[in-house]
């Protein structure tokens, strides 16, 4: 009778995940916030703040070099930097402690408006195949099944709509049991926004 009651309490905990996750999604999708200067060191900070139980439990070791100050949403961007390390310290590898590495480069192309950061979050744990590099962002799409490991499927996609609403991008790569490497561009300067219709 337990383990039926505690499959009913499992199901229903995921379900409000999933519903809390889908309301952050179309939250997500109303343009809305303003960019300002901030300090990425600040916000990776804030969120780690968010994860410090998880870490701790984990035994994770988290590094981050210096990262630039640049014009962005504070809200969305800690958002994205919580997903991207909490998925880090949730893919680990079985009785090993998860490291995650956190630091920026600035890509310089001759056209000046095309300056941006790439921002690199790299991690030792389970990895995944190259194939499904791109079907990670798809909402609701798993490699993995709830009882492997936890979760509703919507954080990555999350993640893609922020760079959307930030002009940049995300990538991945990976390989089974070699770890993952999350890529986010962030133009150095976002484009004026257009005059709101009255």
């Amino acid at each position: 009778m337990n383990k039926y009651v505690m499959k009913i309490t499992n199901a229903s905990i995921r379900m409000q995940q999933l519903v809390s996750d889908l309301l952050r999604f179309s939250r997500h999708s109303i343009q809305g916030g303003d960019f300002i200067d901030a300090d990425l060191n600040e916000i990776v900070k804030d969120a780690l703040n968010e994860l410090e139980i998880k870490i701790q439990q984990s035994n994770a070791i988290i590094k981050i070099d210096p990262l630039p100050s640049i014009q962005v949403i504070p809200t969305l961007m800690r958002q994205l930097f919580y997903n991207l390390i909490s998925n880090a310290l949730k893919f680990r590898k079985k009785d090993v402690a998860p490291e995650v590495h956190i630091y920026a480069q600035k890509e310089s192309p001759e056209d000046a408006a095309s300056h941006l950061y790439k921002i690199y979050i790299t991690d030792n744990g389970i990895g995944f195949e190259s194939q499904y590099a791109e079907d990670i962002f798809i909402v609701f799409k798993r490699l993995h099944s709830y009882h492997e490991i936890e979760g509703t499927g919507i954080g990555l996609s999350i993640c893609k709509k922020i760079m959307e609403q930030h002009n940049g991008f995300i990538t991945a790569t990976g390989e089974l049991e070699q770890g993952a490497t999350f890529v986010i561009g962030i133009p150095v300067k976002q484009k004026e926004p257009l005059p709101q219709a009255l």
